[in-house]
């Protein structure tokens, strides 16, 4: 759309949609125009955001099950529910600052 309608029309200060005046003629250009964010993705965020939740939770879970195992030992210092703890302290954690990271972006 580069006759001379479209130089003509610019001249007179009319507006094309993707073209503007440039040096020597018009140059198409894109135009920005801000997305409006569909429903899908507004369904995935909250499905993201459901499924890190019952990660926190499957996390603090577990940790549970580590303070379970250390009673059930009699409190002996075992290496076993030390490293059940961490891994569930781990995965809440990092769940939980995910989950809090998804809600400041997009609330």
């Amino acid at each position: 759309m580069t006759d001379g309608r479209v130089e003509k029309l610019i001249q007179r200060g009319g507006h094309v949609a993707g073209v503007r005046p440039g040096i020597g003629g018009t140059k198409p250009v894109m135009e920005t125009c801000p997305v409006m964010p569909s429903s899908r993705d507004s369904l995935l965020r909250s499905v993201r955001r459901w499924l890190l939740v019952t990660v926190f939770l499957l996390g603090i879970g577990v940790i549970g099950i580590a303070d379970i195992a250390y009673t059930v030992s009699d409190y002996a210092d075992g290496p076993v529910p030390a490293v059940i703890g961490v891994t569930g302290g781990l995965i809440a954690l990092v769940a939980g600052l995910r989950t809090l990271g998804t809600l400041s972006s997009t609330g």
